[in-house]
């Protein structure tokens, strides 16, 4: 068995100056170096867990104590120890990610969120802006009430997959029932003619568009009056954003949304008058 992948020579000093992703690339290769096929297969199954949960997933920090232990092994060819490794992470992943990730919509939960953001952006640059949205399906419960529940769930998963591809440069929750929230970072050196107001407002129209055209493609929904989402929009914080001031921009967001949808309703019912 070969004893090097060239990940010595990129991090001589071990794996505290390597990213995840470099780790679980090594630690494929002393997977692929075993004679073991059960030690191989261990290893598509914790990369396959790690890429279908999502990007994030890969970016975290994977404890280098079991990867060196791994590494020390894999001299020796202890497959056993290898495979014992990998089974106790992909136990790990389970338990993390269903304490961090909603189990309807597959996107962040609460504690999720806050982790997420705290990881991502502790302080932005100067010519950084957080703004934040909060999103409410309209009309949700009657959706539940004529349709039964297995229809009300599939629309928010549907709404929160689609939503949740708008921009990579955010984080996206399931804040409880009906109700998404949407962080988003808006870089200044992207901005070309617009503001950091323009570029919210966009993004909050995109949002509002993206989550229509999903209701619209349900056709069980073609009879059911008023569905739709209110998007509401916090304060636009220009360099100064911490994850502290979630809280300030979420109750900003959720007098917005209401506005939002106290609108909605108003032309919801002038639509069905007529």
């Amino acid at each position: 068995m070969s004893s090097r992948s060239g990940f010595e020579e990129l991090h001589p000093d071990g794996y505290s100056a390597a990213t995840p992703k470099e780790r679980l690339d090594h630690l494929g290769w002393l997977a692929s170096q075993s004679d073991d096929p059960e030690a191989r297969q261990a290893y598509e199954i914790v990369y396959g867990h790690l890429l279908a949960l999502d990007q994030e997933r890969v970016k975290q920090e994977i404890e280098a104590t079991w990867l060196q232990a791994v590494i020390d092994q894999s001299e020796a060819e202890n497959n056993e120890l290898l495979r014992r490794n990998v089974a106790r992470e992909i136990d790990n992943y389970h338990l993390e990610y269903e304490g961090t990730h909603d189990s309807l919509t597959g996107i962040y939960n609460r504690a999720g969120f806050f982790q997420a953001v705290k990881a991502r952006y502790g302080r932005l640059a100067p010519n950084q802006a957080a703004v934040l949205f909060l999103m409410d399906l309209d009309s949700f419960k009657t959706v539940n009430d004529l349709h039964g529940h297995a229809a009300g769930d599939k629309l928010l998963k549907d709404v929160a997959e689609d939503l949740d591809q708008v921009s990579e440069s955010s984080v996206m929750a399931r804040w409880g029932g009906d109700e998404l929230v949407s962080l988003h970072i808006i870089d200044g050196t992207e901005l070309r003619d617009q503001s950091f107001e323009e570029t919210a407002s966009r993004l909050r129209q995109i949002l509002t568009d993206t989550a229509q055209a999903t209701i619209k493609d349900n056709r069980l929904l073609a009879r059911v009056k008023g569905v739709g989402i209110s998007v509401g929009q916090s304060g636009i914080y220009i360099g100064s954003f911490l994850p502290a001031d979630i809280d300030k921009m979420l109750l900003e967001a959720d007098k917005s949304m209401y506005v939002t949808k106290d609108n909605n309703k108003r032309a919801s019912y002038v639509r069905h008058r007529h």
